[in-house]
């Protein structure tokens, strides 16, 4: 909270606060700082009790946004939002339309749907990786993987200690985007993964890496909800994913099935 990043978006949510209590013709300049605190605590202390009891994981979500003015922003309208949640009549146009842009029914369908996503990916590129560079001595494993993801992928495999899985069941849903683009890996994979038609081999998987940010705020509650868009972003690779993956019908190289999220949605993520 003492960060310049807390202390901004602070300071907007105060901004919001003495605007809200001087709705009714009061004018806070001629109060004096005892007297406004009286007037703002009860809004604050929502605020004040979230972050008193919220763990590492809820202060990080906050923290990890940035230091741009959209992201000091995002954190005080999500503050503003923990105010809403506790003071009802704290009802800002602003914070009714965060929170009708955000969609809980579609996040929890959204998060099913990565999961299956995240299985069909490692089905699918094990199976094409084994295929192609055989399964002696873990060929597949050293030649078609990055060293770089075969190092984090085993730290991960080594911490969790369980010998009842094999160490690529340890890879992460965003090492695929890495493993399908890697060296001449794209070519075994173009026909199946390329949703965006034209442009480098290196962002044609991007999409991969959208579905793996989404997925970290769909396990974790205290990031909220996505947006209607996102939920709508999910929905679209889902199906892409179920036809020309799982479903193996080739895709046209030249038609771009996905698009990117607008400077809007950016900012609202």
């Amino acid at each position: 909270m003492c960060t310049n990043l807390g202390l901004r978006a602070l300071l907007v949510l105060l901004r919001k606060l003495i605007g809200f209590v001087e709705r009714d013709g009061t004018r806070v300049v001629s109060m004096s700082p005892e007297e406004l605190v009286e007037l703002v605590e009860p809004y604050a202390r929502p605020v004040i009790q979230f972050f008193a009891r919220a763990s590492a994981s809820e202060v990080a979500y906050f923290r990890n946004r940035g230091s741009s003015l959209t992201s000091v922003d995002q954190n005080a309208m999500q503050m503003m939002a923990i105010v809403a949640s506790a003071k009802p009549d704290f009802d800002l146009p602003e914070i009714k339309a965060y929170l009708d842009s955000q969609d809980a029914a579609g996040t929890e369908q959204a998060r099913d749907m990565i999961l299956e996503i995240h299985k069909i990916l490692y089905d699918d590129v094990v199976s094409t990786l084994k295929s192609h560079y055989g399964e002696i001595r873990d060929a597949w494993w050293i030649t078609g993987v990055p060293k770089q993801v075969r190092i984090d992928c085993d730290v991960r495999y080594n911490n969790e200690g369980d010998t009842s899985r094999d160490r690529w069941q340890s890879l992460n849903l965003i090492d695929y985007s890495q493993i399908v683009v890697y060296e001449g890996n794209w070519d075994l994979f173009k026909d199946r993964y390329n949703f965006y038609g034209k442009g480098a081999k290196a962002k044609l998987a991007r999409w991969i890496g959208r579905i793996s940010r989404l997925r970290n705020i769909t396990t974790h509650v205290e990031k909220g909800p996505l947006s209607r868009d996102e939920v709508e972003y999910v929905r679209d690779v889902y199906a892409l994913v179920k036809r020309h993956i799982e479903g193996e019908e080739p895709v046209d190289g030249k038609s771009q099935l996905l698009f990117d999220e607008t400077e809007e949605q950016r900012a609202a993520a």
